[in-house]
């Protein structure tokens, strides 16, 4: 199976500091992807690529982490700022546990949500 690996460590962390997922949050993702049927997890994956290709050529950093309950935060900052500018959670609900809720999804919604708010 495919796993997303974070490649987080104490001196380089993922996706030249663009994209920054916990431990934590890197075993909720890959939990949630084992869930999801083999054609659909291949699509999944391939939004993902296209997710961190969004993320690296910005001018935001997305740091991911989890909360409680299996829920996962997605915080999105400007560069060089001390403030979050949005954020999304991606909820353990029913969908979730059946396999038929992306995993990236919030992640996304929460990049776009900060690039709606720059623009205005």
């Amino acid at each position: 199976m495919t796993r997303i690996h974070s490649n987080y460590q104490t001196t380089q962390q993922s996706f030249g500091r663009k994209l920054i997922i916990t431990h934590g949050a890197q075993e909720i993702i890959n939990k949630r992807f084992s869930r999801v049927p083999g054609l659909l997890r291949t699509k999944m994956l391939q939004q993902y690529d296209k997710f961190i290709r969004k993320v690296i050529n910005s001018d935001f950093d997305v740091y991911v982490s989890e909360l409680a309950d299996e829920n996962l935060l997605a915080n999105v900052i400007k560069h060089e700022k001390k403030y979050s500018i949005t954020y999304a959670i991606g909820r353990n609900n029913l969908l979730a546990k059946l396999g038929l809720k992306n995993p990236v999804k919030f992640m996304e919604e929460a990049f776009q949500k900060a690039l709606n708010r720059t623009k205005s």
